[in-house]
């Protein structure tokens, strides 16, 4: 799906650079803390692979129900050696507003903040500059905001958006992905023009609603976990 920037301008008028970031850092509150430790279970606790033992069988059928491809043997057994999971790599296989999914979207995000490939496979993948992408992701994952809830700090974990960036940075975006860019784009720029994020995210969902536009993709989705 090509990005057409002549509908989706990057900046509005009056805000060309896109703004200066603001400071980094992390907070997570202790309540999120303690789900994350309760949430261990299929996740390995030292590394984002997952272990399937006896659960091999339930994976194929799963995977064949949802159209996911999956590293098999010829005989079409589960070639589990082959089978990587980085923070839960197979888009879709856990519930987004699962105690699981919250722990593949910490993992994840994790992740993509030590990533130094997804700006330019993006930018690649989408046609949007890789300028525009970079100050997404700082935005996203990295750069502290004034919440709605009055704290100072970065935006929570969502599975939602782990997946979309993951999809995006391997070139199969649906659009919804591309939508939450246009959401993104538009917001920090209104953030950066003085609006507060709060009134920065309203405003933009006029245009472009992520959250409705990825939960109806995923109505009616099948979960493995």
């Amino acid at each position: 799906m090509a990005w057409d920037e002549s509908k989706h301008p990057r900046v509005p008028k009056g805000s060309p650079s896109g703004g200066e970031f603001i400071s980094k850092g992390s907070t997570q509150s202790t309540s999120k803390a303690e789900k994350l430790k309760e949430a261990r279970g299929i996740y390995d606790s030292d590394s984002y692979s997952m272990p399937f033992t006896g659960r091999a069988n339930e994976l194929v059928k799963w995977a064949k129900e949802n159209g996911v491809e999956l590293p098999l043997f010829p005989d079409g057994s589960l070639n589990v050696e082959k089978l990587t999971f980085i923070s839960g790599a197979i888009t879709g296989a856990v519930d987004p507003e699962s105690e699981r999914g919250l722990e593949h979207a910490e993992r994840y995000y994790n992740e993509i903040r030590h990533r130094k490939d997804d700006v330019v496979s993006i930018s690649r993948n989408t046609g949007i500059p890789e300028d525009v992408i970079l100050k997404v992701k700082n935005y996203l994952f990295y750069d502290k905001q004034v919440l709605s809830d009055g704290t100072v700090r970065r935006f929570d974990a969502d599975c939602y958006i782990a997946h979309s960036w993951q999809r995006l940075t391997e070139g199969k975006a649906i659009e919804a992905d591309l939508l939450l860019l246009r959401h993104e784009i538009m917001e920090l720029s209104l953030v950066n023009q003085g609006y507060s994020q709060s009134e920065a995210h309203d405003i933009t969902n006029r245009s472009y609603n992520y959250t409705k536009a990825i939960k109806e993709y995923y109505e009616g989705k099948k979960w493995l976990y």
